[in-house]
């Protein structure tokens, strides 16, 4: 359309073809108007059919001659807050429109004019547009220039838009989360939050039972130790501009704190450079308990459980260690235990040896220990075979069984005179036996704890021994014992131990009578005497009754308590390898007057 059309086609309005022209080019907004369907409804339309009107923009002024600012909605224009709000203003008329705009004064909080910079607005036309947030009145004045960055005509004239924004509906607030219900020690603190939403400032006041907690006005509410009477439904009245809100009721329930005990502390221990260490402690207490391990009294970063693990111990990880364990009623610190490192295993006990008499169909028991590991051991029931050694009455069919706790996994009666069993008699260093004898005798692969029966059906002496058939001292048997009647004269119990290796190895040796009447043994040794014998049956140690000095010794290596006070004997020795690197030694265990009884010969190595 050309302009002649426009002006022909407008010519009712006085509104002149350039202005509709220079105005559809210009404003974006102005240019739907441009269009064969004219909308009076839309803002742009209202705008420019205004210039018709006069009285209905409230009064115009003019700009270079006939030229009016025109707004729609007009002013003043009446805004709502959290509503969307749109004003278009434009210059219109004769003979020209503005190209810039000089806007100052306060636009409601909210709403923006798009492009404004400053104060300048270069366009054609403006909007006044967003959603109000502050009720009020608000005023602009508003300076048009026909050309850009307000130069030209028309900036002396000033042109004023109000806008009033009136106050909108206000939300009632509502509490999105609820504050929760807790369990705490005595002592502990408690903690309760409540998260809400509504129109305004939202203020808070904590109640318990119905009762306003004093200062309690945020949206948390701490107690920092709390007590029985801390106990009780606690709520949160919510409340803002458009009205109040109750929480539910969250239950604070509050236990009473029993202080933390230690039951069972870390065990002093000796360890083996390199070797894997574990201390542990049992603790009694109301939960939850907390653990701190400390080295020298120091905390160990990191050590925060029941037990505590050096995967390979150094010589610098010697020193005492204890625990501190923690609950909301207090805390208790155990007993230090005592780690001393030592170089990689030296020696080791290579051979036990057990002799006795025994009646028809009496069993002879002994048992022993393979740390570290399986190893195989040679076990031997010699009876027969001690009368080359000038022996009386041996027991002429002695029989051997090997016992994993209740099940048996090996037994013999008759060696049978193998080579494979004579090579091992051979190279443990046992005496040879002849090859018909009746003489007991196997080979087996032994890990952990084992039992050797002995017995056979008629009575007689008997010499049960056990070897270590393999090589080195890792694995090695770290635990022997045997028990039977003890008699007198030939008839006590006698027991031999073999040391092998470049270092002295340090042995807790026992003999108990009084204490096995705690296992219901009948008949015990009322009052057992150990007597110590090196190769050439000299004496080296003795004891006739146990001091309580030991009892830490007997812990640390997992030997059963004594009865506090008891007759029993019980010695720690350590007991040399020789100058051959093997030495053999003799542990006698008889009754003191003579007396006789059951009695058990106990062997423990104390350090590696």
């Amino acid at each position: 359309m050309n302009t002649i059309a426009l002006w022909q086609r407008f010519r009712w309005m006085y509104v002149p073809a350039s202005l509709l022209t220079f105005l559809l080019q210009r404003s974006p907004v102005l240019r739907l108007v441009g269009t064969a369907e004219f909308s009076a409804a839309s803002p742009a339309g209202a705008l420019l059919r205004s210039a018709v009107t006069v009285a209905a923009l409230g009064g115009y002024h003019t700009l270079a001659g006939a030229t009016q600012l025109s707004t729609n909605p007009s002013s003043p224009a009446t805004a709502t807050v959290g509503q969307p709000f749109s004003m278009v203003f434009a210059f219109v008329g004769s003979p020209t429109s503005a190209a810039s705009y000089e806007i100052r004064g306060t636009l409601p909080p909210g709403l923006s004019v798009p492009g404004l910079s400053g104060d300048l607005l270069n366009d054609s036309s403006g909007t006044i547009t967003g959603t109000p947030t502050v009720a009020g009145s608000y005023s602009l004045s508003v300076r048009g220039w026909n050309n850009t960055n307000k130069r030209g005509n028309g900036g002396d004239r000033t042109y004023t838009v109000n806008i009033n924004v009136q106050a909108g509906a206000v939300a009632a607030p509502t509490i999105t989360t609820q504050p929760a219900g807790l369990s705490v020690n005595a002592g502990g603190s408690a903690t309760f939050s409540v998260v809400a939403t509504g129109g305004g400032t939202l203020s808070y006041q904590w109640t318990k039972e119905g009762v306003n907690v004093s200062g309690a006005t945020a949206s948390t509410l701490t107690l920092p130790s709390v007590s029985a009477s801390s106990a009780g439904d606690y709520r949160v009245v919510v409340t803002g501009s458009g009205g109040t809100v109750t929480s539910q009721p969250a239950t604070l329930t509050v236990v009473t704190a029993q202080a933390p005990t230690i039951v069972t502390r870390p065990l002093t221990q000796t360890v083996v450079l390199g070797a894997r260490l574990t201390l542990s402690v049992d603790a009694a207490g109301t939960a939850p308990l907390s653990y701190q391990w400390r080295k020298a009294g120091n905390p160990i970063v990191g050590a925060t459980n029941p037990s505590f693990t050096l995967p390979s111990v150094q010589v610098a990880d010697a020193a005492a260690y204890a625990v501190a364990v923690t609950n909301a009623a207090g805390t208790v610190v155990s007993d230090a235990a005592t780690i001393s490192v030592i170089p990689a295993v030296a020696s080791a006990i290579s051979n036990v040896s057990v002799r006795t008499s025994l009646a028809a169909s009496q069993t002879l028991i002994v048992g022993f220990t393979m740390a570290g590991g399986a190893k195989p051991i040679l076990v031997r029931a010699v009876g027969p075979g001690l009368a080359a050694f000038g022996v009386p009455a041996t027991m002429d069919d002695p029989r051997l069984a090997l016992f994993d706790g209740a099940t048996s996994v090996a037994s013999n009666e008759d060696w049978g005179g193998g080579s494979s069993l004579a090579g091992s008699f051979a190279s443990v260093g046992a005496f040879p036996l002849p090859a018909a004898s009746r003489d007991a005798a196997l080979v087996n692969s032994v890990s952990g704890g084992r039992t050797a029966q002995i017995n056979g059906p008629g009575a007689g002496a008997v010499l049960v021994e056990a070897y270590d058939a393999g090589s080195g001292v890792s694995p090695r048997l770290t635990n022997v014992s045997a028990r039977n009647r003890v008699g007198t004269g030939a008839n006590v119990l006698i027991a031999g131990v073999t040391i092998s290796g470049t270092a002295p190895k340090t042995l807790l040796i026992r003999g108990v009578g009084p204490t096995l009447s705690v296992f219901s043994v009948p008949g015990v040794l009322a009052d057992p005497k150990l007597e110590i014998f090196n190769s050439n049956q000299v004496k080296i140690a003795e004891n006739d009754t146990w001091s309580p000095s030991l009892e830490p010794v007997f812990l640390a290596v997992g030997a059963f308590a004594l009865t506090p006070g008891s007759k029993d004997a019980a010695l720690v020795i350590s007991l040399p390898p020789g100058p051959n690197g093997s030495a053999g030694y003799t542990i006698q265990l008889s009754g003191v007057a003579s007396g006789t009884g059951e009695g058990l010969i106990e062997v423990y190595e104390v350090q590696p």
